[in-house]
């Protein structure tokens, strides 16, 4: 029974009582959100990174069923070992004795946000499924006017075309870009480690210490700039003698930087990297070594063959763009010439930010976003998109 505290007038649980606790809602896992009657979601969530799955959170909060479809690490972010710009979140990845990430990092975030989105309600499809194509077709509810409405059927790819399509009355892309890269020897296993391709994320790892910035657009001179705050040496690596960088001003301001060398014509040929035992394993086990790949100098060449350099370096920011994963959305949303989904937001017609070119189809993250490119604001778009995906509704 509830007791009033004679002094603050709260209310006391006592144990006759204790089972009426408020209780963490978090911890209260629900049963998934099921489709109606005819199997159709309210939302479909095609990407499982943060904007995907923030969006997920909001979706099933509002007691919508949705299903989300995606691989279960999570995208990019499961790729990022140092996460220190997500508010409310500094840790990490750690180690086992054996080497196996334990937590922290990017992956712990990944697995908290994916844990919460699953306490709503939230359905997760088999990871393994991979959508093809998305196709309108009439829907067996009419409108509150009798009109005909239309649902979204989300088709597989190759493997996977004996699987039913998932139906929804709406969907939110998700799917996020993909980083170009070199495809050199070892590039995976230095990749977010020592390889990175965020300066703004990773810039403060490397204080006082020498990196290299591969690329020549806008991107590689922002990146130049932000790290020669942090590191003592910063050097850029173009494949041209002219820099694509459309912003001027930023370009000679990266010239005028004391500490930025700029080498031109060259190509990146080698990743050099040694091998640095995990910690808490400190190398003592022969048998069994647990280590990872640490860079430890690029190996660059003239264009005309003609020269060749090896710059010693603690790491180095491949920034030579990335591709969204949007080459199975041509057909269906309007699309940029770079390939990012094509927002309504600028129609003085369209009241939905995320909404795209095609009515109940939203957008989120990297995938309609080339500029700021952050796990935070990936967040916050999905989070916007089931908000719009939800009213649209």
């Amino acid at each position: 029974m509830k007791t009033e505290d004679e002094e603050n007038n709260s209310i006391v649980y006592t144990k006759d009582n204790e089972n009426q606790k408020p209780q963490n809602r978090s911890l209260n896992k629900v049963a998934p959100i099921p489709p109606d009657d005819y199997g159709v979601y309210d939302v479909a969530v095609i990407g499982s990174g943060p904007a995907g799955l923030s969006a997920a959170i909001f979706i099933a909060r509002s007691r919508l069923s949705v299903i989300v479809l995606g691989s279960e690490a999570g995208g990019l972010l499961s790729e990022t070992p140092h996460l220190e710009n997500f508010p409310g979140f500094i840790d990490s990845v750690t180690f086992d004795e054996d080497g196996e990430v334990v937590g922290g990092g990017g992956p712990a975030l990944v697995s908290t946000i994916r844990k919460q989105a699953e306490s709503f309600g939230t359905t997760f499809a088999n990871p393994a499924l991979m959508v093809e194509e998305i196709k309108t077709e009439p829907s067996q509810n009419a409108g509150q006017n009798g009109e005909t409405l239309n649902n979204f059927a989300l088709n597989f790819g190759p493997g996977d075309e004996q699987t039913p399509p998932i139906k929804a009355k709406s969907v939110i892309v998700a799917t996020g870009a993909t980083p170009r890269r070199l495809n050199l020897e070892n590039e995976d296993k230095l990749w977010g480690n020592s390889l990175h391709n965020c300066a703004l994320c990773d810039a403060p790892i490397y204080d006082e210490k020498t990196v290299v910035v591969v690329g020549g657009g806008d991107a590689a001179v922002d990146a130049a700039i932000l790290l020669s705050r942090h590191a003592s040496k910063v050097i850029v690596v173009h494949r041209r003698n002219d820099f694509r960088a459309k912003n001027i001003a930023a370009f000679e301001l990266m010239k005028q930087t004391p500490n930025v060398e700029i080498l031109t014509p060259y190509n990146v040929k080698a990743w050099k990297s040694i091998s640095v035992p995990l910690e808490g394993n400190n190398g003592q086990d022969p048998e069994t070594p647990k280590e990872f790949l640490q860079l430890e100098a690029v190996e660059i060449e003239s264009r005309d063959g003609l020269d060749s350099k090896t710059i010693s370096c603690d790491g180095a920011f491949l920034m030579i763009g990335a591709t969204p994963n949007t080459r199975w959305l041509r057909d269906t949303v309007g699309l940029h010439e770079n390939g990012l989904v094509r927002l309504n937001s600028g129609s003085t017609s369209s009241t939905f930010t995320t909404a795209t070119s095609l009515p109940g189809i939203f957008a989120a993250g990297e995938v309609q976003d080339g500029i700021y490119r952050q796990a935070i604001t990936a967040s916050a778009q999905g989070a916007m998109a089931a908000i719009d995906a939800e009213r649209w509704l």
